[in-house]
C-alpha cells in the first residue's frame, strides 16, 4: 500500500541537512487578513464605546434641557411680575397667556420649551399668584427643573413654579432671630412697604428701580434747577435718640425751596435722594452746556 502523498503546495522540507522537519506552508497566493473571531471581537469593542457615547451624549443634551427650561420659566415668573405691578393697583391683574408678556414687551420673543410644548399660565388672571407650567419627556427631568425654581412642584412629567403677589407670602415667623444668628437667605420683597426705625443700613451698593415698563408720561425735566438747589443748606448736626453727630439737610428746609424733594412716612418727614441727585445732575449738564456756549462765542470774537 502507497503511502499518501504531500501536497508540494502546503508543506516543504528544509534543503540543508539541518534536522528535518515538516512545517505547514501558508497557500500560495491567500493574502495576510482578520480571522472572524478578531472581526467580531474589534466590532463588539466598537458597539460598547459607542453606547457609552450615545449614553453621555442623552445625559447631557437632557442637562441643557433642565437648565434652559429652568432659565426660561424663571423669566416669564419675572416678566409677569412686572405686568403685574404695572397693571395692578385694588385688583390682581395678570396676564393670560405668554403671548401677552412677549407682545407687551415683557419678554424679548415668545418661548418655546426645548421639549417642543408652550409654557402656559394655568392660574393667573384674578388670583393672588401666577403659575407658569410646561410638560417635559420624563418625571426626572421634571424634578431637576423643580429643584431649581423657587414655589415649584411636579405633576408626573409636568413641572410648574408660582410667582405671588408683593404681601401675599407666607411667613415664617422664626425666619429672623433677634441675635442675628440666623442670616437672611435668598431675596426679601416687602411689597412696595416702607422699612422704618432704621438706624444704620450697610450694603455694597443700592439699586433704584427705574424700569421704563414702570414708568408713564415720560418727558426730558425742564427748568433751571440751580437756584433751588444753591438755596439748600448743608448742615451739621446731632441725633436726638443718641446724640450721634450727622450731616446732611434739614426736610423741612428742603420742603420751602424744592418740595418735590420731600416726602411724608408717619409723623416724619423724609427727603428723595434719588430725586436730589437727577436734579444736580440735570443743573451740572446745563452749567456746562453754559460754559461751552461761553467757550464757542469766545472762539467766534463775540
Amino acid at each position: 500500500m502507497m503511502p499518501p502523498a504531500f501536497n508540494v503546495e502546503h508543506w516543504w522540507r528544509p534543503p540543508d541537512g539541518r534536522r528535518a522537519r515538516w512545517k505547514k506552508r501558508r497557500p500560495a497566493g491567500r493574502a495576510a487578513g482578520y480571522t472572524l473571531l478578531e472581526i467580531s471581537v474589534v466590532l463588539t469593542v466598537l458597539s460598547a464605546v459607542a453606547l457609552m457615547w450615545l449614553h453621555q451624549a442623552q445625559q447631557e443634551a437632557a442637562r441643557l434641557r433642565v437648565v434652559r427650561t429652568a432659565e426660561e420659566m424663571r423669566q416669564i415668573l419675572e416678566a409677569g411680575m412686572l405686568y403685574h405691578l404695572r397693571h395692578s393697583r385694588d385688583s390682581l391683574i395678570w396676564p393670560d397667556n405668554v403671548a401677552e408678556l412677549a407682545s407687551g414687551g415683557y419678554l424679548p420673543h415668545h418661548p418655546i420649551s426645548p421639549y417642543g410644548t408652550e409654557y402656559q399660565l394655568p392660574q393667573a388672571t384674578g388670583g393672588p399668584a401666577m403659575q407658569v407650567m410646561v410638560e417635559t419627556h420624563s418625571p426626572g427631568e421634571a424634578e431637576a427643573i423643580a429643584s431649581m425654581l423657587p414655589m415649584s412642584f411636579t405633576s408626573g412629567t409636568e413641572v410648574g413654579s408660582s410667582v405671588v403677589r408683593p404681601g401675599m407670602e407666607i411667613v415664617n415667623s422664626m425666619f429672623y432671630l433677634l441675635d442675628g444668628t440666623r442670616p437672611l437667605q435668598g431675596d426679601m420683597d416687602v411689597g412696595g412697604n416702607s422699612l422704618r426705625n432704621l438706624d444704620e443700613i450697610s450694603a455694597r451698593s443700592f439699586l433704584f428701580v427705574s424700569d421704563r415698563l414702570l414708568k408713564r408720561d415720560i418727558q426730558p425735566l425742564t427748568g433751571d434747577w440751580r437756584k433751588q438747589l444753591l438755596a439748600l443748606q448743608p448742615v451739621q448736626f446731632r441725633w436726638r435718640q443718641d446724640g450721634a453727630p450727622g450731616l446732611g439737610l434739614v426736610a423741612q428746609q428742603v420742603q420751602q425751596v424744592a418740595p418735590e424733594l420731600v416726602r411724608q412716612q408717619g409723623q416724619a418727614l423724609h427727603i428723595d435722594h434719588g430725586a436730589l441727585l437727577t436734579l444736580l445732575l440735570a443743573s451740572l449738564q446745563a452749567q456746562e452746556q453754559q460754559l461751552l456756549d461761553m467757550q464757542a462765542r469766545l472762539g467766534n470774537g463775540g
